[in-house]
């Protein structure tokens, strides 16, 4: 009977030392396999910040690409132009905006195409994408107008002038554009007064003076009128056509 004790006991810790040996084995594995999982993720965020630098190197490529693209063509679309080659210029300058729809100079200048090959409604809705965006270019506002005015749109035409001489009011020929829309509506006052203005920033530009005095003669201000047609004869004084202004001049104000 002791001996089955005894070889019942060799067994129980055999079967023991079996179980926590299979343990054991199982509790290595599995930390071996957490090991090497958490090897293989750190392996992929190591590949996957690897990859951030490429992409950007090549979104940088690509932009380089595009600018280096966009200089080519307004360089070739700016020589048609002079050229005035404008089906050629006009399909380069759309080409760069395909590249940059919003890209500042290829939409003016095909702004100015269009205005300069009288599509003014095509002119008008690009300067008022412009116009949209607020920049500080008084040109934009000056042929913005003149597209409107063009399709006898003139209260904003007006509108359009008004803010170039805001943005920029040193300059004559802006006063000159504003007056000329006055002048069309037969509101001489208001153009007489836009026309004085450019006369007082350049005084010796003898085609502003002959506006001013044209118009204060279609206002039947006949004193007025004499007086520029006689400054206009100071700087012409072989002018038959002035001359003869005066005289007209005269006789209306003694008609009075």
């Amino acid at each position: 009977m002791p001996q089955i004790y005894i070889i019942l006991i060799s067994v129980i810790l055999l079967i023991s030392l079996f179980i926590n040996r299979y343990f054991l084995i199982k509790k290595d594995l599995r930390t071996k396999l957490l090991a090497k999982k958490e090897e293989i993720a750190k392996k992929v965020k190591k590949s996957k910040q690897e990859e951030k630098p490429i992409k950007t190197s090549i979104n940088n490529r690509k932009e380089r690409i595009s600018f280096a693209d966009i200089e080519v063509l307004l360089k070739k679309a700016d020589l048609y132009m002079s050229q005035k080659e404008y089906q050629k210029a006009e399909k380069l300058f759309i080409q760069v905006l395909v590249i940059d729809s919003d890209h500042t100079q290829s939409n003016k200048q095909l702004a100015l195409l269009y205005l300069l090959t009288k599509r003014d409604r095509k002119a008008e809705a690009i300067y008022m994408k412009l116009a949209d965006k607020n920049y500080k270019d008084p040109s934009i506002y000056t042929n913005l107008g003149l597209a409107l005015y063009n399709q006898s749109k003139y209260d904003e035409s007006i509108l359009s002038y008004k803010k170039a001489i805001e943005i920029d009011p040193h300059r004559a020929a802006r006063y000159i554009n504003l007056g000329q829309v006055f002048f069309i509506i037969r509101d001489f006052d208001k153009a007489i007064l836009n026309f004085k203005h450019a006369v007082d920033l350049d005084p010796k530009c003898l085609d502003y003076l002959l506006m001013l005095a044209d118009t204060y003669k279609s206002a039947e201000k006949y004193k007025e009128a004499k007086e520029y047609y006689n400054k206009l004869l100071h700087y012409d004084p072989y002018n038959e056509d002035i001359k003869k202004e005066i005289q007209l001049m005269e006789s209306y104000i003694s008609m009075k």
